[in-house]
This record gives C-alpha cells, structure tokens and sequence, in this order.
C-alpha cells in the first residue's frame, strides 16, 4: 500500500516591463476585434467572463472608451469636431420647419446616488481595495462597480468620480434633425453646438429624408484623485517544510469499521497553516483519492524509551521525552476522570498509551 500527500503549490506571475496601455489589453482579450486609441495605462488586468464581451466590458465601462462599429471592427471613432450651422437645425418634411432641437432629461431615481469601485490595490499586495464616489443628490440608487484591474488608490478614486460625473452628465440627450446633407455621421462622432457645448452623436437614422441624430453629452474625466490605499497587513512569508505522514494500525477504537482492517493517516505540516489536501492511496494496483483530516494532527519524536517498570508512581524514569515537529503544538496534562474518557491517547512506536501529566 502506497500513500502519496498532496500539496497546493502558490506562484507569482511577472509581466511586461512597461505597464500595460487599455487599447493593448482590449485588443488581445478581443482577438484583435476591438481597436481603441485609449492611452490609458493600468498595472494589470484579469480578462475573465462567460464571453469576450463581459471580459471587457467593465474595462469599457469604467474608462468610459467610444467605441464605433464600421463593420470590419470595433474602433474608436475619430476625435474631429463638426460644427452644425443654426440653419441645418429643425429640418422636416415638406414647407413646414419643425424645431431646432429636442433635450430631455431621464430621472434621477435610475442614476446612482453613490457609487463603490472594486479594483486590485498593487500597493496592498494585489488584495482587493474600494474607493466610493458620491454625487451631489439625494436621489438616486447605491451603485457597486466591479474592476477586475490591477491600479492604483489614486487612479481608482479618478475613475469612480469620473464615472458617477458622466453618468449624472448623460441624464441629457439631444436629439437634433438635420438635412440629408449629413448623412455621413456616424454613432460616435463629436458634435459642436451653436452655444460651444461639445455632443457625441449615439444613433443616426434617416426619417422621411431627414437625418435624425441622437447625441449625448461629452464630458472631462478625472486624470487622478488624492486618495489613501489604507494600510496592509501581509502575511507572514515562510519557507515551505516538508509534510509529516505517519500511517497508524491501531486497534478498534471505536472510529472506523469493524468488519474489515482499518488503517490511520496522521499527517501535519510544521510552520504552515493547516488545510485539508486530497490524499492517494494505491491498493493491488487500484489507486483511490481521499481528503485527509479537517484536524492536523499532533507528530513527534520520542528522543527517550519508557522504563520497563509496572510501577505507576511519579518517577523521573517513568517520563518520555517527545520532540514535536511542530514549535506551534503543545501537549496537556489531564485529570483521571478525563483519562477515562480516552484523553491524550498516543501512539508510540507500536503500542498505545495515556499519559496524565505534560511538562
């Protein structure tokens, strides 16, 4: 019979020199599908989802990138301005003009009120931080924002302010019509008003030869925010021991089956924290997986034998000095009524016995 013990290894990952660019990222995770010109920069990013769509979205979202469709790929659109003439505006069919624009506002009980963002803080290990944003209402809904991105406290306080400002910004929408002579805009585009508001055009169609445009507000993002990562707490860095592994025949104790023979896995690994880990067992060439014990056990050498005496009393021959392979584990004494009920029962070399008192 053969017992093999089983360990998690954990392991670090170094990537480029340079930090990675947002194009660069939605580029690989997309198959070179989504193109963007966004110089954006991040430590890292963790492209994972039921699809490339979720796995880039929240990058998408939160960096709040225009993105066009031309039908080869998914691009930035170009970063041009188009001046409208007050004469384009309110154009309709037939004699009669309709008016120069329409706005309207969504209600501020569907836009967030606050707004919390997950990210991975480098500075705290990579462990997850959240910055909150809050806007200037007492309407709306606690929004919470997930940002599988390695940055930084300051860039993630930016993009949280940033992102609760554009959205309270697009609570406004325009809707303007146009001759036929602009039927080249495209959802994307940048349009300048006639008072210097800047508008990014969302969908064109064409309405009884009138171009119908749908445009959103453009507004200035965050570049970065003074903000504190808080402090970190890491863990204590060990070096890996070996694991401890001792198979025990023990007599019918009550804890295994009676109708075939039993064996014991004791297992505890010094210096380590202590977790379950599959265990293979190899029986006449059948190989069967186990998990070992919730409990680690308590493993040591004993650096002295036991007196060949009968004699019960308090002697300094009657004691056994035990080497624990764990500093961390300590042995106790009990009471004989404790003893009784099969406390501190030990296995030493092939046979089992109770000690009372522990020094």
């Amino acid at each position: 019979m053969r017992f093999w013990f089983g360990r998690i290894l954990t392991f670090e990952i170094f990537g480029d020199d340079e930090p990675p660019k947002v194009s660069s990222i939605l580029a690989d995770a997309s198959g070179q599908v989504l193109l963007s010109d966004a110089s954006m920069t991040v430590q890292g990013y963790a492209a994972y989802g039921a699809s490339r769509r979720a796995a880039v979205q929240p990058l998408i979202d939160q960096f709040a990138i225009p993105l066009l469709d031309d039908g080869i790929a998914i691009r930035s659109p170009a970063d041009s301005v188009d001046e409208l003439e007050v004469f384009e505006l309110g154009c309709a069919a037939g004699e009669g003009g309709d008016a120069r624009h329409e706005r309207s506002q969504s209600p501020a009980g569907d836009l967030p009120r606050s707004l919390f963002l997950s990210y991975y803080d480098p500075e705290r290990d990579y462990q997850t931080g959240q910055m909150r944003a809050i806007a200037a209402s007492v309407h709306g809904i606690d929004e919470a924002v997930e940002l599988p991105a390695a940055i930084g406290a300051g860039q993630a306080k930016a993009l949280a302010e940033t992102h609760i400002a554009q959205r309270w910004a697009r609570r406004d929408s325009l809707t303007l019509r146009l001759p036929l002579e602009r039927l080249g805009m495209r959802p994307g585009s940048l349009v300048q008003m006639d008072d210097g508001a800047v508008w990014r055009t969302e969908q064109v169609t064409v309405e009884d030869m009138v171009v119908r445009a749908s445009l959103s507000p453009v507004s200035q993002g965050i570049a970065n925010a003074a903000a504190d990562a808080g402090t970190h707490l890491p863990a204590p860095d060990r070096v890996a021991s070996p694991t401890n592994l001792v198979v025990l025949d023990l007599p019918d104790l009550g804890i295994g089956r009676h109708d075939v023979p039993v064996l014991q896995v004791a297992a505890c690994q010094p210096s380590a924290g202590w977790r379950p880990v599959p265990v293979e067992v190899t029986i006449g060439g059948e190989v069967r997986v186990i998990a070992s014990a919730q409990g680690e056990a308590i493993i040591g050498i004993a650096t002295n034998a036991l007196a060949a005496s009968s004699s019960l009393s308090v002697d300094e021959t009657n004691f056994l000095a035990v080497e624990l392979a764990d500093e961390d584990h300590w042995l106790e004494s009990r009471d004989d009524g404790a003893l009784g009920l099969g406390a501190n029962l030990a296995a030493v070399g092939s046979e089992l016995v109770q000690f009372g008192r522990a020094i």
